[in-house]
């Protein structure tokens, strides 16, 4: 919403963030994009032609790490296996999964 569109290189999966005090959130991937307060919630995705696109993620903020800066997702996989969203169906109609 804040950003707009960015787009940067997942360098680090499945790594435990803290987050605000005592809090962790396990197994989230870190990208080098770019973003703002007001971010979270959008859709990390990669781009497979054209319009198409592949649902990766959602980003929910930003992270330090071993001295970088880094936007933070939670994979869509890991989102799935846990049921957070209840049963999710990442295909457009018309278009097979």
């Amino acid at each position: 919403m804040t950003t707009g569109t960015s787009s940067g290189v997942v360098r680090h999966t499945c790594l435990a963030v803290d987050y605000i005090g005592d809090k962790q959130y396990r197994c989230q991937d870190l990208a080098d994009d770019y973003s703002q307060p007001g971010d979270s919630g959008s859709p990390v995705f990669t781009v497979t032609s054209g319009n198409d696109v592949e649902l990766k993620g959602i980003h929910w903020g930003q992270t330090t790490y071993e001295s970088t800066a880094y936007a933070v997702f939670s994979a869509m996989g890991n989102i799935q296996a846990t049921g957070e969203l209840g049963t999710m169906t990442n295909c457009a109609t018309g278009y097979s999964c």
